[in-house]
């Protein structure tokens, strides 16, 4: 598939113009993959809260926020405040924040693609980091055999208009 991104029509306005700066950390996370992972993560509520505790519209926990969460700049989506600050119920902080988590991921994830330590399509890889997390991921040597990490990947794929990649 080449992105036909069905679920576009969903992405609340106040979000288009925050989505549209995502994708100047890293090439593999762009504003339709994060996105994309809004709509599996709260399905565009800001108010969303697990049963584990996740909160906001990317669903970070309280521990994974404390390192990756930070107040921007509603303006330019800049950080402007300390490691834990902002609020994953603010669009802009949670939409950065997720730019920020899957970069660190796909940074620390590409020299075990290169070296065959874990298989698999980067996307997918990154994404199952995010989802069960990075230790999971190295431990499988690619996407972990857990039945919510495989249907996450595979619905943010689809929302993305990408076919499977493990079929």
């Amino acid at each position: 598939g080449s992105g036909d991104g069905d679920f576009k029509g969903e992405v609340p306005p106040e979000l288009e113009h925050i989505l549209g700066r995502v994708g100047m950390k890293c090439p593999e996370v762009t504003g339709d993959v994060v996105a994309a992972l809004m709509k599996q993560e709260s399905q565009f509520n800001g108010n969303a809260v697990s049963p584990a505790g996740a909160r906001g519209w990317t669903q970070f926990m309280p521990e994974t926020w404390a390192g990756s969460g930070a107040e921007v700049d509603d303006e330019t989506g800049e950080v402007i405040g300390p490691p834990g600050s902002g609020d994953p119920e603010d669009p802009e902080d949670a939409a950065m924040a997720a730019e920020r988590f899957l970069c660190s991921i796909a940074e620390s994830q590409r020299p075990l693609i290169a070296s065959g330590a874990i298989k698999g399509d980067p996307l997918d890889l990154m994404l199952a980091g995010y989802n069960a997390g990075p230790g999971a991921v190295q431990n499988a040597g690619g996407v972990p055999n857990y039945t919510e990490t495989i249907g996450y990947v595979s619905n943010i794929r689809k929302y993305l208009g990408l076919s499977g990649s493990e079929e």
